[in-house]
C-alpha cells in the first residue's frame, strides 16, 4: 500500500513520496519480497531526485542497485546504475 501511495504521489509531492516509497522499501525488507525492495528503493531515488535532494537520491539509488544486483534484478540494477552516473 505504502509503494502505490508514492507511485501516485511521486508527481504531485515527491516529499511524501519519499517518504511512503522508504517505508514500502522497509516493509519489503521485512517482509522477503525482494522485487518489491528494489523498486521501492528505486522509486524513494526518484522522489528524492525530483526534490533535488540528490544526496539521498544517490542513497536510494546505491540502495536500489545493491538489492537488484545481489537478486539478479537486471531491469532495476540498469535503470539505478544510469541514474547514479547523471
Amino acid at each position: 500500500l505504502s509503494y502505490q501511495i508514492a507511485e501516485k504521489l511521486l508527481s504531485s509531492n515527491p516529499a511524501k513520496a519519499a517518504t511512503y516509497a522508504r517505508q514500502a522499501s522497509q516493509l519489503a525488507t521485512e517482509v522477503g519480497d525482494k522485487r518489491k525492495e528494489a523498486d521501492a528503493a528505486y522509486l524513494a531515488a526518484e522522489a528524492y531526485y525530483r526534490t533535488r535532494n540528490y544526496r539521498e537520491a544517490s542513497t536510494e539509488y546505491q540502495h536500489a542497485w545493491n538489492s537488484a544486483r545481489n537478486y539478479g534484478l537486471r531491469d532495476v540494477a540498469l535503470n539505478s546504475t544510469e541514474k547514479l552516473q547523471d
